[in-house]
Formats: C-alpha cells, sequence, structure tokens
C-alpha cells in the first residue's frame, strides 16, 4: 500500500470512528449526526479519487461543485446541529420532528450526491462531448483587439445605461439614504428590481480581461494593451461593489483568472491555493459583508475587521450566513407540499423572463429567490432574495425524482463540459468559456437556477 492510500484510508477510518462515538454520545439527534457526517465523506469522494490515482485536478467540475455543495448541506448542516439556526427557530420547539427533517436533509442530500457522481462518471459525457463540432479558432492579434473592444463597449453600454436610470432611484431613495447605506437602498433595484440585465452587460469587461490574459500568454501583449482591460475592470468591480456590495464581482474574476492559468500556463498548486482561499475567507468576503451590512462607515468596518482576526468564528459569521444552504432545504421540507404546493418546473420560466428589464415589462414576475423568501420565509421585507439550495429548488419542482434527475443531469452536463474543452482540446478560447461555465455551475448550487 503506497503512503497516499494509508493516509486517505487512516482518514476514512477515523472518520468513520468519530462518527460512531458522536452517535452514541448524541442521544436523539444521533441519526442526524450519523447523516450529516457521511454527507461530508460523500463530498470528499472525488477528491479522495483524485488523490488516489494521483491525478486530482482541483478545478474538475465534479471537484468544485461536491466542495461546494458539501460546505451548503453537509459542513452548515453540523453547524446546525451544534449551534441551531436563526432560520429554523420556528421547528426547534417540536425535537422529533425537527430532526427528522434535519435527517432527511442530509439524505437526501447524499441521493443528489449518489447521481451526481452516476452521472459526472458515466459514459454520457465523453460521448456527448465527441459528437460535438470540434471549433477551431485562428485568431489575430487585430481580431483579438477587435473582440476586447467588443466586450468594453458592451459593459460601458451596462454601466451607462445603469448611470442613465440611477436618478430615479435616487429620486425615491434620497441622496442621504443612499450615502449612508448605498447597498441596502440599490441592491433590490439592481439584483431583484428586473435589472440583471445591467450587471449581465457590466461581466463582459471580465471577458476582456480573460481574452487579454490568455493571449498574453500566447503572444506577449505589451504592457499598454495588457493594462487597459484590468485597470478597467477595477473601475468597474470598484463601482459595482459600492453600489451593490455583491461578493460575486470579486469571487468570479479571481476564479476565472485562476482557471484560466491552471489550464494555460501552469497548474495551481495547493501552497497557493490554500494562502489565497484564507486570505479571501477571513478578509475580503468579511470586510464585504460588513459593507453590505454598515455602508461607508470606516471606524465601524475597522472595528469589525479587527474583531473577526481577533475571533475567527466571528470572522466567519458573514459567510457562514450567506451558506444557508441546509437550513432552506429544511425548510422546504417542511413546507413543501403543504401548504406550498410542487411547482411542476414553474421556477425554471424565469430563464425566459429573467434578463427583461422590468422598465419594459412593470408586472414581470420576481426572481425565484424573491419568491421564495416571500412564499417560504415570509418576512416583513417581502423583495429581498434568498437562495433555497439547487437541491430545494429540485424538490420543490419534482420532489425526489427532481433530485434523482436534476443531480443526473448536473453531472453529464458537467463531464461534457470537461471532456470536450479540456481533455479534448484545451484550446485557449474554450478554457475561457470553461472557467465561466464551471464557474456558473458551482455557484448555482446555491440555487435557483434561473438567479444564477
Amino acid at each position: 500500500m503506497t503512503p497516499r492510500r494509508f493516509l486517505l484510508l487512516s482518514f476514512f477510518s477515523l472518520g468513520l470512528a468519530g462518527l460512531a462515538a458522536v452517535v452514541l454520545l448524541t442521544g436523539t439527534s444521533g441519526l442526524s449526526w450519523l447523516l450529516c457526517i457521511l454527507t461530508i465523506l460523500l463530498g470528499s469522494y472525488p477528491i479522495a479519487r483524485g488523490l488516489i490515482r494521483g491525478q486530482l485536478d482541483i478545478f474538475e467540475p465534479v471537484v468544485m461543485l461536491a466542495a461546494y455543495f458539501t460546505l451548503l448541506m453537509g459542513i452548515r448542516g453540523a453547524l446546525v446541529l451544534l449551534e441551531g439556526s436563526v432560520w429554523l427557530s420556528a421547528y426547534q420547539d417540536r425535537s422529533e420532528r425537527y430532526n427528522a427533517l434535519l435527517s432527511w436533509v442530509f439524505a437526501y442530500s447524499m441521493i443528489g450526491l449518489l447521481f451526481l457522481y452516476s452521472g459526472y462518471y458515466s459514459t454520457l459525457g465523453p460521448s456527448i462531448a465527441r459528437r460535438l463540432p470540434r471549433v477551431q479558432f485562428q485568431w489575430r492579434y487585430d481580431r483579438l483587439l477587435l473582440a476586447l473592444a467588443i466586450c468594453l463597449f458592451i459593459s460601458l453600454a451596462g454601466s451607462v445605461a445603469y448611470g442613465y436610470l440611477f436618478p430615479a432611484q435616487l429620486a425615491v431613495s434620497g441622496v442621504a439614504d443612499i450615502a449612508r447605506n448605498p447597498v441596502l437602498v440599490t441592491e433590490t433595484w439592481i439584483t431583484e428590481g428586473g435589472n440583471v440585465i445591467y450587471q449581465v452587460l457590466l461581466n463582459f469587461s471580465v471577458i476582456g480581461l480573460l481574452l487579454l490574459y490568455v493571449y498574453r500568454v500566447k503572444w506577449g501583449l505589451g504592457i499598454v494593451a495588457s493594462a487597459t482591460a484590468p485597470l478597467y475592470v477595477i473601475f468597474i468591480v470598484a463601482s459595482f461593489l459600492l453600489f451593490g456590495g455583491a461578493k460575486g464581482m470579486i469571487l468570479l474574476p479571481i476564479a476565472y483568472l485562476l482557471i484560466c492559468r491552471h489550464y494555460v500556463k501552469s497548474a495551481a498548486r495547493m501552497k497557493l491555493l490554500i494562502p489565497l482561499g484564507l486570505v479571501v475567507l477571513w478578509l475580503v468576503l468579511p470586510t464585504v459583508g460588513y459593507y453590505r451590512a454598515l455602508g461607508p462607515d470606516v471606524e465601524g468596518l475597522r472595528e469589525k475587521v479587527t474583531e473577526g482576526f481577533r475571533h475567527p468564528r466571528v470572522g466567519l459569521d458573514p459567510i457562514l450566513a450567506r451558506s444557508h444552504g441546509a437550513d432552506m432545504f429544511f425548510v422546504i421540507l417542511a413546507e413543501t407540499p403543504d401548504p406550498n404546493p410542487h411547482q411542476w418546473g414553474a421556477t425554471y420560466l424565469r430563464f425566459v423572463t429573467a434578463f427583461i428589464p422590468r422598465a419594459l415589462w412593470p408586472g414581470k414576475p420576481w426572481s425565484f429567490g424573491v419568491e421564495f423568501n416571500r412564499t417560504y420565509l415570509r418576512p416583513a421585507l417581502i423583495t429581498s432574495s434568498v437562495a433555497p439550495s439547487l437541491i430545494g429548488e429540485f424538490y420543490i419542482n419534482f420532489h425526489l425524482l427532481g433530485i434523482i434527475v436534476g443531480f443526473f443531469l448536473v453531472g453529464v452536463c458537467c463531464r461534457s463540459l470537461y471532456a470536450y474543452a479540456i481533455e479534448r482540446s484545451r484550446q485557449i478560447e474554450l478554457i475561457i468559456f470553461y472557467s465561466i461555465a464551471v464557474t456558473w455551475l458551482t455557484f448555482a448550487m446555491e440555487g435557483p437556477l434561473a438567479d444564477h
């Protein structure tokens, strides 16, 4: 037995031993803990498989999706078992039903993972990739500059459109409110008021950045050409962060560039990814979270960041507060089909309506994240959006069949993407497409699909 396999076997043996100890010590919640730890172990399967074979690709779709799903359902579920959840306070007074529903959260999560792996490791994905036509790109330097100009023009159009419509929001909210906290005032208008199209247009600046990066590796572009798009993207990201507080506008460009570099230049190493991940988790994301809550209060932000460094658990609160997949799936299981019936695919109609500005269609349906918040959580502020989790959306639409078929199809699609863009050709244009697609698929684990 090789040292690598011995370490992995030891890891799983210790996990199972811990499992038995938890079940024996936790009484009535023992079954929930058992299923929770099994969910976490099952979610680590792609990483363990890659390590055993010596072929771990950290940016392979199944690795990224399973890891993020495990964070949302397994690790978050363990925190719910340990500390409870403000989202579930209405259910915690009935311990038997509470523990039973938590057990079902983990049981359905394992079913989802199993069918994700079944679809991904089946022969369907490579078979579909072989049948897709090969795309040959022969872009010259002038065509690259034209593509870059188009991307920047489209993103500029989104910026101008937002700037043109912003005075209407200013008239409603007032200068003082916006200055006090731009995020709280404009977040609903941007992401939930039917104006997502402007955010999509702004993201074209990031595509321009990726084009420049990969072709700089290929052709060694000059400093002026190489600096143009990054500076523009920094401006767009800073502007959108200021008025929207969107973590994605920071995380997505970083993820895209890391994935492109991994496949175009050199494979990412764990000694680089781990420190970068820690900086993002303990500094960047918490700071953005505090800004969303406090606005441009420099002293308040400094105090929060300092407290986060002194107490790491506190510093993770903004992240954990957003990673509530297990909580939302619990609520869905408790509320579906009584009093809220199954949707039978109705949530996917938002794919058609999401990109129509509300200015053109005042009566446009809200995003499903907003409808889910209003229907299942019923808070006072009904226009805020809450991610129901992808597994929860599958369940809302088609019960267990939705989880089985949905995760199987996600697995097949991810394997087709990987086989076509990475294993088959590794053309840099396809790598750009792959970096965007696999990141989108990973964050789509939060659900709902049409909102991503």
